[in-house]
């Protein structure tokens, strides 16, 4: 298979807003996904998919990044956001007056399913509450891969071998 091959070979129509009936099909994700066997090294397909993008025309090579960019936003202004409520708590800790620690959520917001991003302090009970279901929600997936790390740690010691690819060929 050819970078060509994995280019999208459906034309872009403008919807509503500007966004593309692309957009979906054209996800950096999905075009990832299909460039990766799982065993490439990760910089080295990075590079690939790079030059797909940039092979790409303007609309097509919009669309793959939209999502990404998006994605690193959100992911930054979270960082932020996460550093000013620690910051907060290590206030509250040292005895500082909680209103006045508060305030260094100024201008900070948080996000719900339900009403999107919301202003940390204008926000309700209800909707602190949803935060909090929604990132024990999402906490579980990370449980459960740590459960399994532990579990395989434990196969391997308990077998005496090296590696989970050595206890597998020892029962095979």
């Amino acid at each position: 298979m050819t970078r060509e091959d994995l280019k999208p070979s459906i034309d872009v129509e403008e919807k509503e807003h500007g966004e593309s009936i692309a957009d979906e099909y054209m996800h950096l994700g999905t075009l990832i996904a299909g460039m990766d066997d799982g065993m490439a090294d990760p910089v080295d397909l990075a590079d690939d998919v790079i030059d797909v993008v940039l092979a790409s025309s303007r609309e097509q090579a919009r669309a793959y990044l939209r999502h990404a960019i998006w994605d690193e936003v959100r992911r930054s202004r979270r960082h932020s956001v996460r550093a000013a409520e620690q910051n907060v708590g290590a206030r509250m800790q040292a005895g500082a007056d909680p209103s006045a620690a508060r305030k260094a959520l100024s201008g900070t917001c948080f996000w719900t399913p339900d009403d999107g991003l919301v202003p940390w302090l204008e926000a309700t009970a209800k909707q602190h509450s949803a935060r909090a279901a929604y990132q024990r929600e999402r906490a579980l997936p990370l449980i459960e891969d740590a459960k399994r790390h532990e579990t395989a740690a434990l196969d391997i010691l308990a077998a005496g071998v090296e590696c989970l690819g050595d206890l597998t060929a020892e029962r095979a």
